[in-house]
């Protein structure tokens, strides 16, 4: 299997998962997620240049990195690159890149720490949404989705002070990220820092 033939497949397994564990408890973590993430990770590779090889794992990577999340949350990142190594092992996918790909999942675990640019991409891509403009919709998603799972219950000054902690830590290694999402990022720090101030006295 090789060239886009490996990427339609993958793509197609990986909806077919989504489709039979079609369900509300993963409003955020969903099929829109992981083509927004591959949507990313593509515009990354064009603009860096990135080998064919390479820009494959990382799609491929890309579409596998949150499967984990229908049998778990905590640890899903491990889980989600054993799929990926059975998968592709059942395709007689190469091993050396089998590796390359679980290591590209396995570097999305948040704190982040990429320890090279393709690790860095797909970080960037998996987090691009915090600079996005509809930053509070997708957080209240997240939000529902930990409550649906029955993880947690946090109340509204909770859940701000722990997004706004969660976007001031947060880095985009790539220019490009930089560039494209660093400016919105930082109009987002300062809606909830508002929102925030309003609550609390």
């Amino acid at each position: 299997m090789t060239g886009i033939t490996i990427i339609e497949n993958v793509e197609k397994y990986i909806k077919g998962l989504y489709k039979k564990h079609s369900s509300d408890l993963l409003c955020y973590h969903s099929l829109e997620h992981a083509k927004e993430v591959v949507k990313v990770i593509t515009e990354l590779c064009d603009v860096m240049k990135i080998s064919e090889i390479e820009r494959e794992n990382l799609i491929i990577a890309g579409w596998f990195h949150d499967v984990g999340y229908f049998e778990t949350c905590s640890g899903h990142e491990e889980l989600s690159a054993e799929y990926a190594n059975r998968y592709l092992s059942e395709q007689n996918f190469p091993n050396d890149r089998i590796k390359q790909i679980k290591a590209r999942i396995l570097a999305t675990k948040v704190p982040t720490n990429p320890a090279n640019i393709y690790e860095k991409i797909i970080c960037d891509a998996d987090l691009h949404h915090l600079g996005k403009n509809d930053i509070e919709k997708r957080s209240q998603l997240f939000r529902q989705e930990l409550e649906n799972r029955n993880i947690c219950k946090i109340s509204d000054v909770d859940w701000l002070e722990n997004s706004l902690k969660f976007l001031n830590e947060h880095t985009f290694y790539t220019d490009y990220a930089n560039e494209k999402f660093g400016a919105q990022k930082n109009k987002n720090i300062k809606l909830f820092e508002e929102k925030l101030k309003k609550m609390t006295p």
